[in-house]
């Protein structure tokens, strides 16, 4: 193996370490985010996954704000707390990378 080749390896390896590690950082963000609210104020602040697609405009705006099809889909969303769903695709994400390398 090459010096080029060797650094190709670790170049993947770093950004699919980096794939793997960013749901748990937004999961673990956006949940220490809500404790220190709740510590401060005393009551608690939800954030659903539409939250994050609202903050970050991915998305049409319109359906987040007012969907007039599927609802179902919105309402799945709007009820989803983001930091749940973020360390569940983390540990989907970990599962899989685990299989991968056996």
């Amino acid at each position: 193996m090459n010096a080029q080749s060797k650094l190709s390896e670790k170049v993947r390896s770093a950004f699919g370490l980096l794939l793997v590690l960013a749901p748990f950082a937004v999961g673990l963000g956006s949940l220490g985010r809500q404790i220190f609210l709740w510590l401060r104020d005393g009551r608690w602040t939800s954030v659903s996954v539409l939250d994050l697609l609202s903050w970050s405009g991915v998305g049409s705006q319109d359906w987040i704000a007012r969907p007039n099809e599927w609802i179902g889909v919105w309402k799945l969303l709007n009820w989803l707390p983001l930091s749940a769903a973020s360390l569940v695709v983390g540990i989907v994400l970990v599962l899989a990378a685990l299989s991968d390398s056996q």
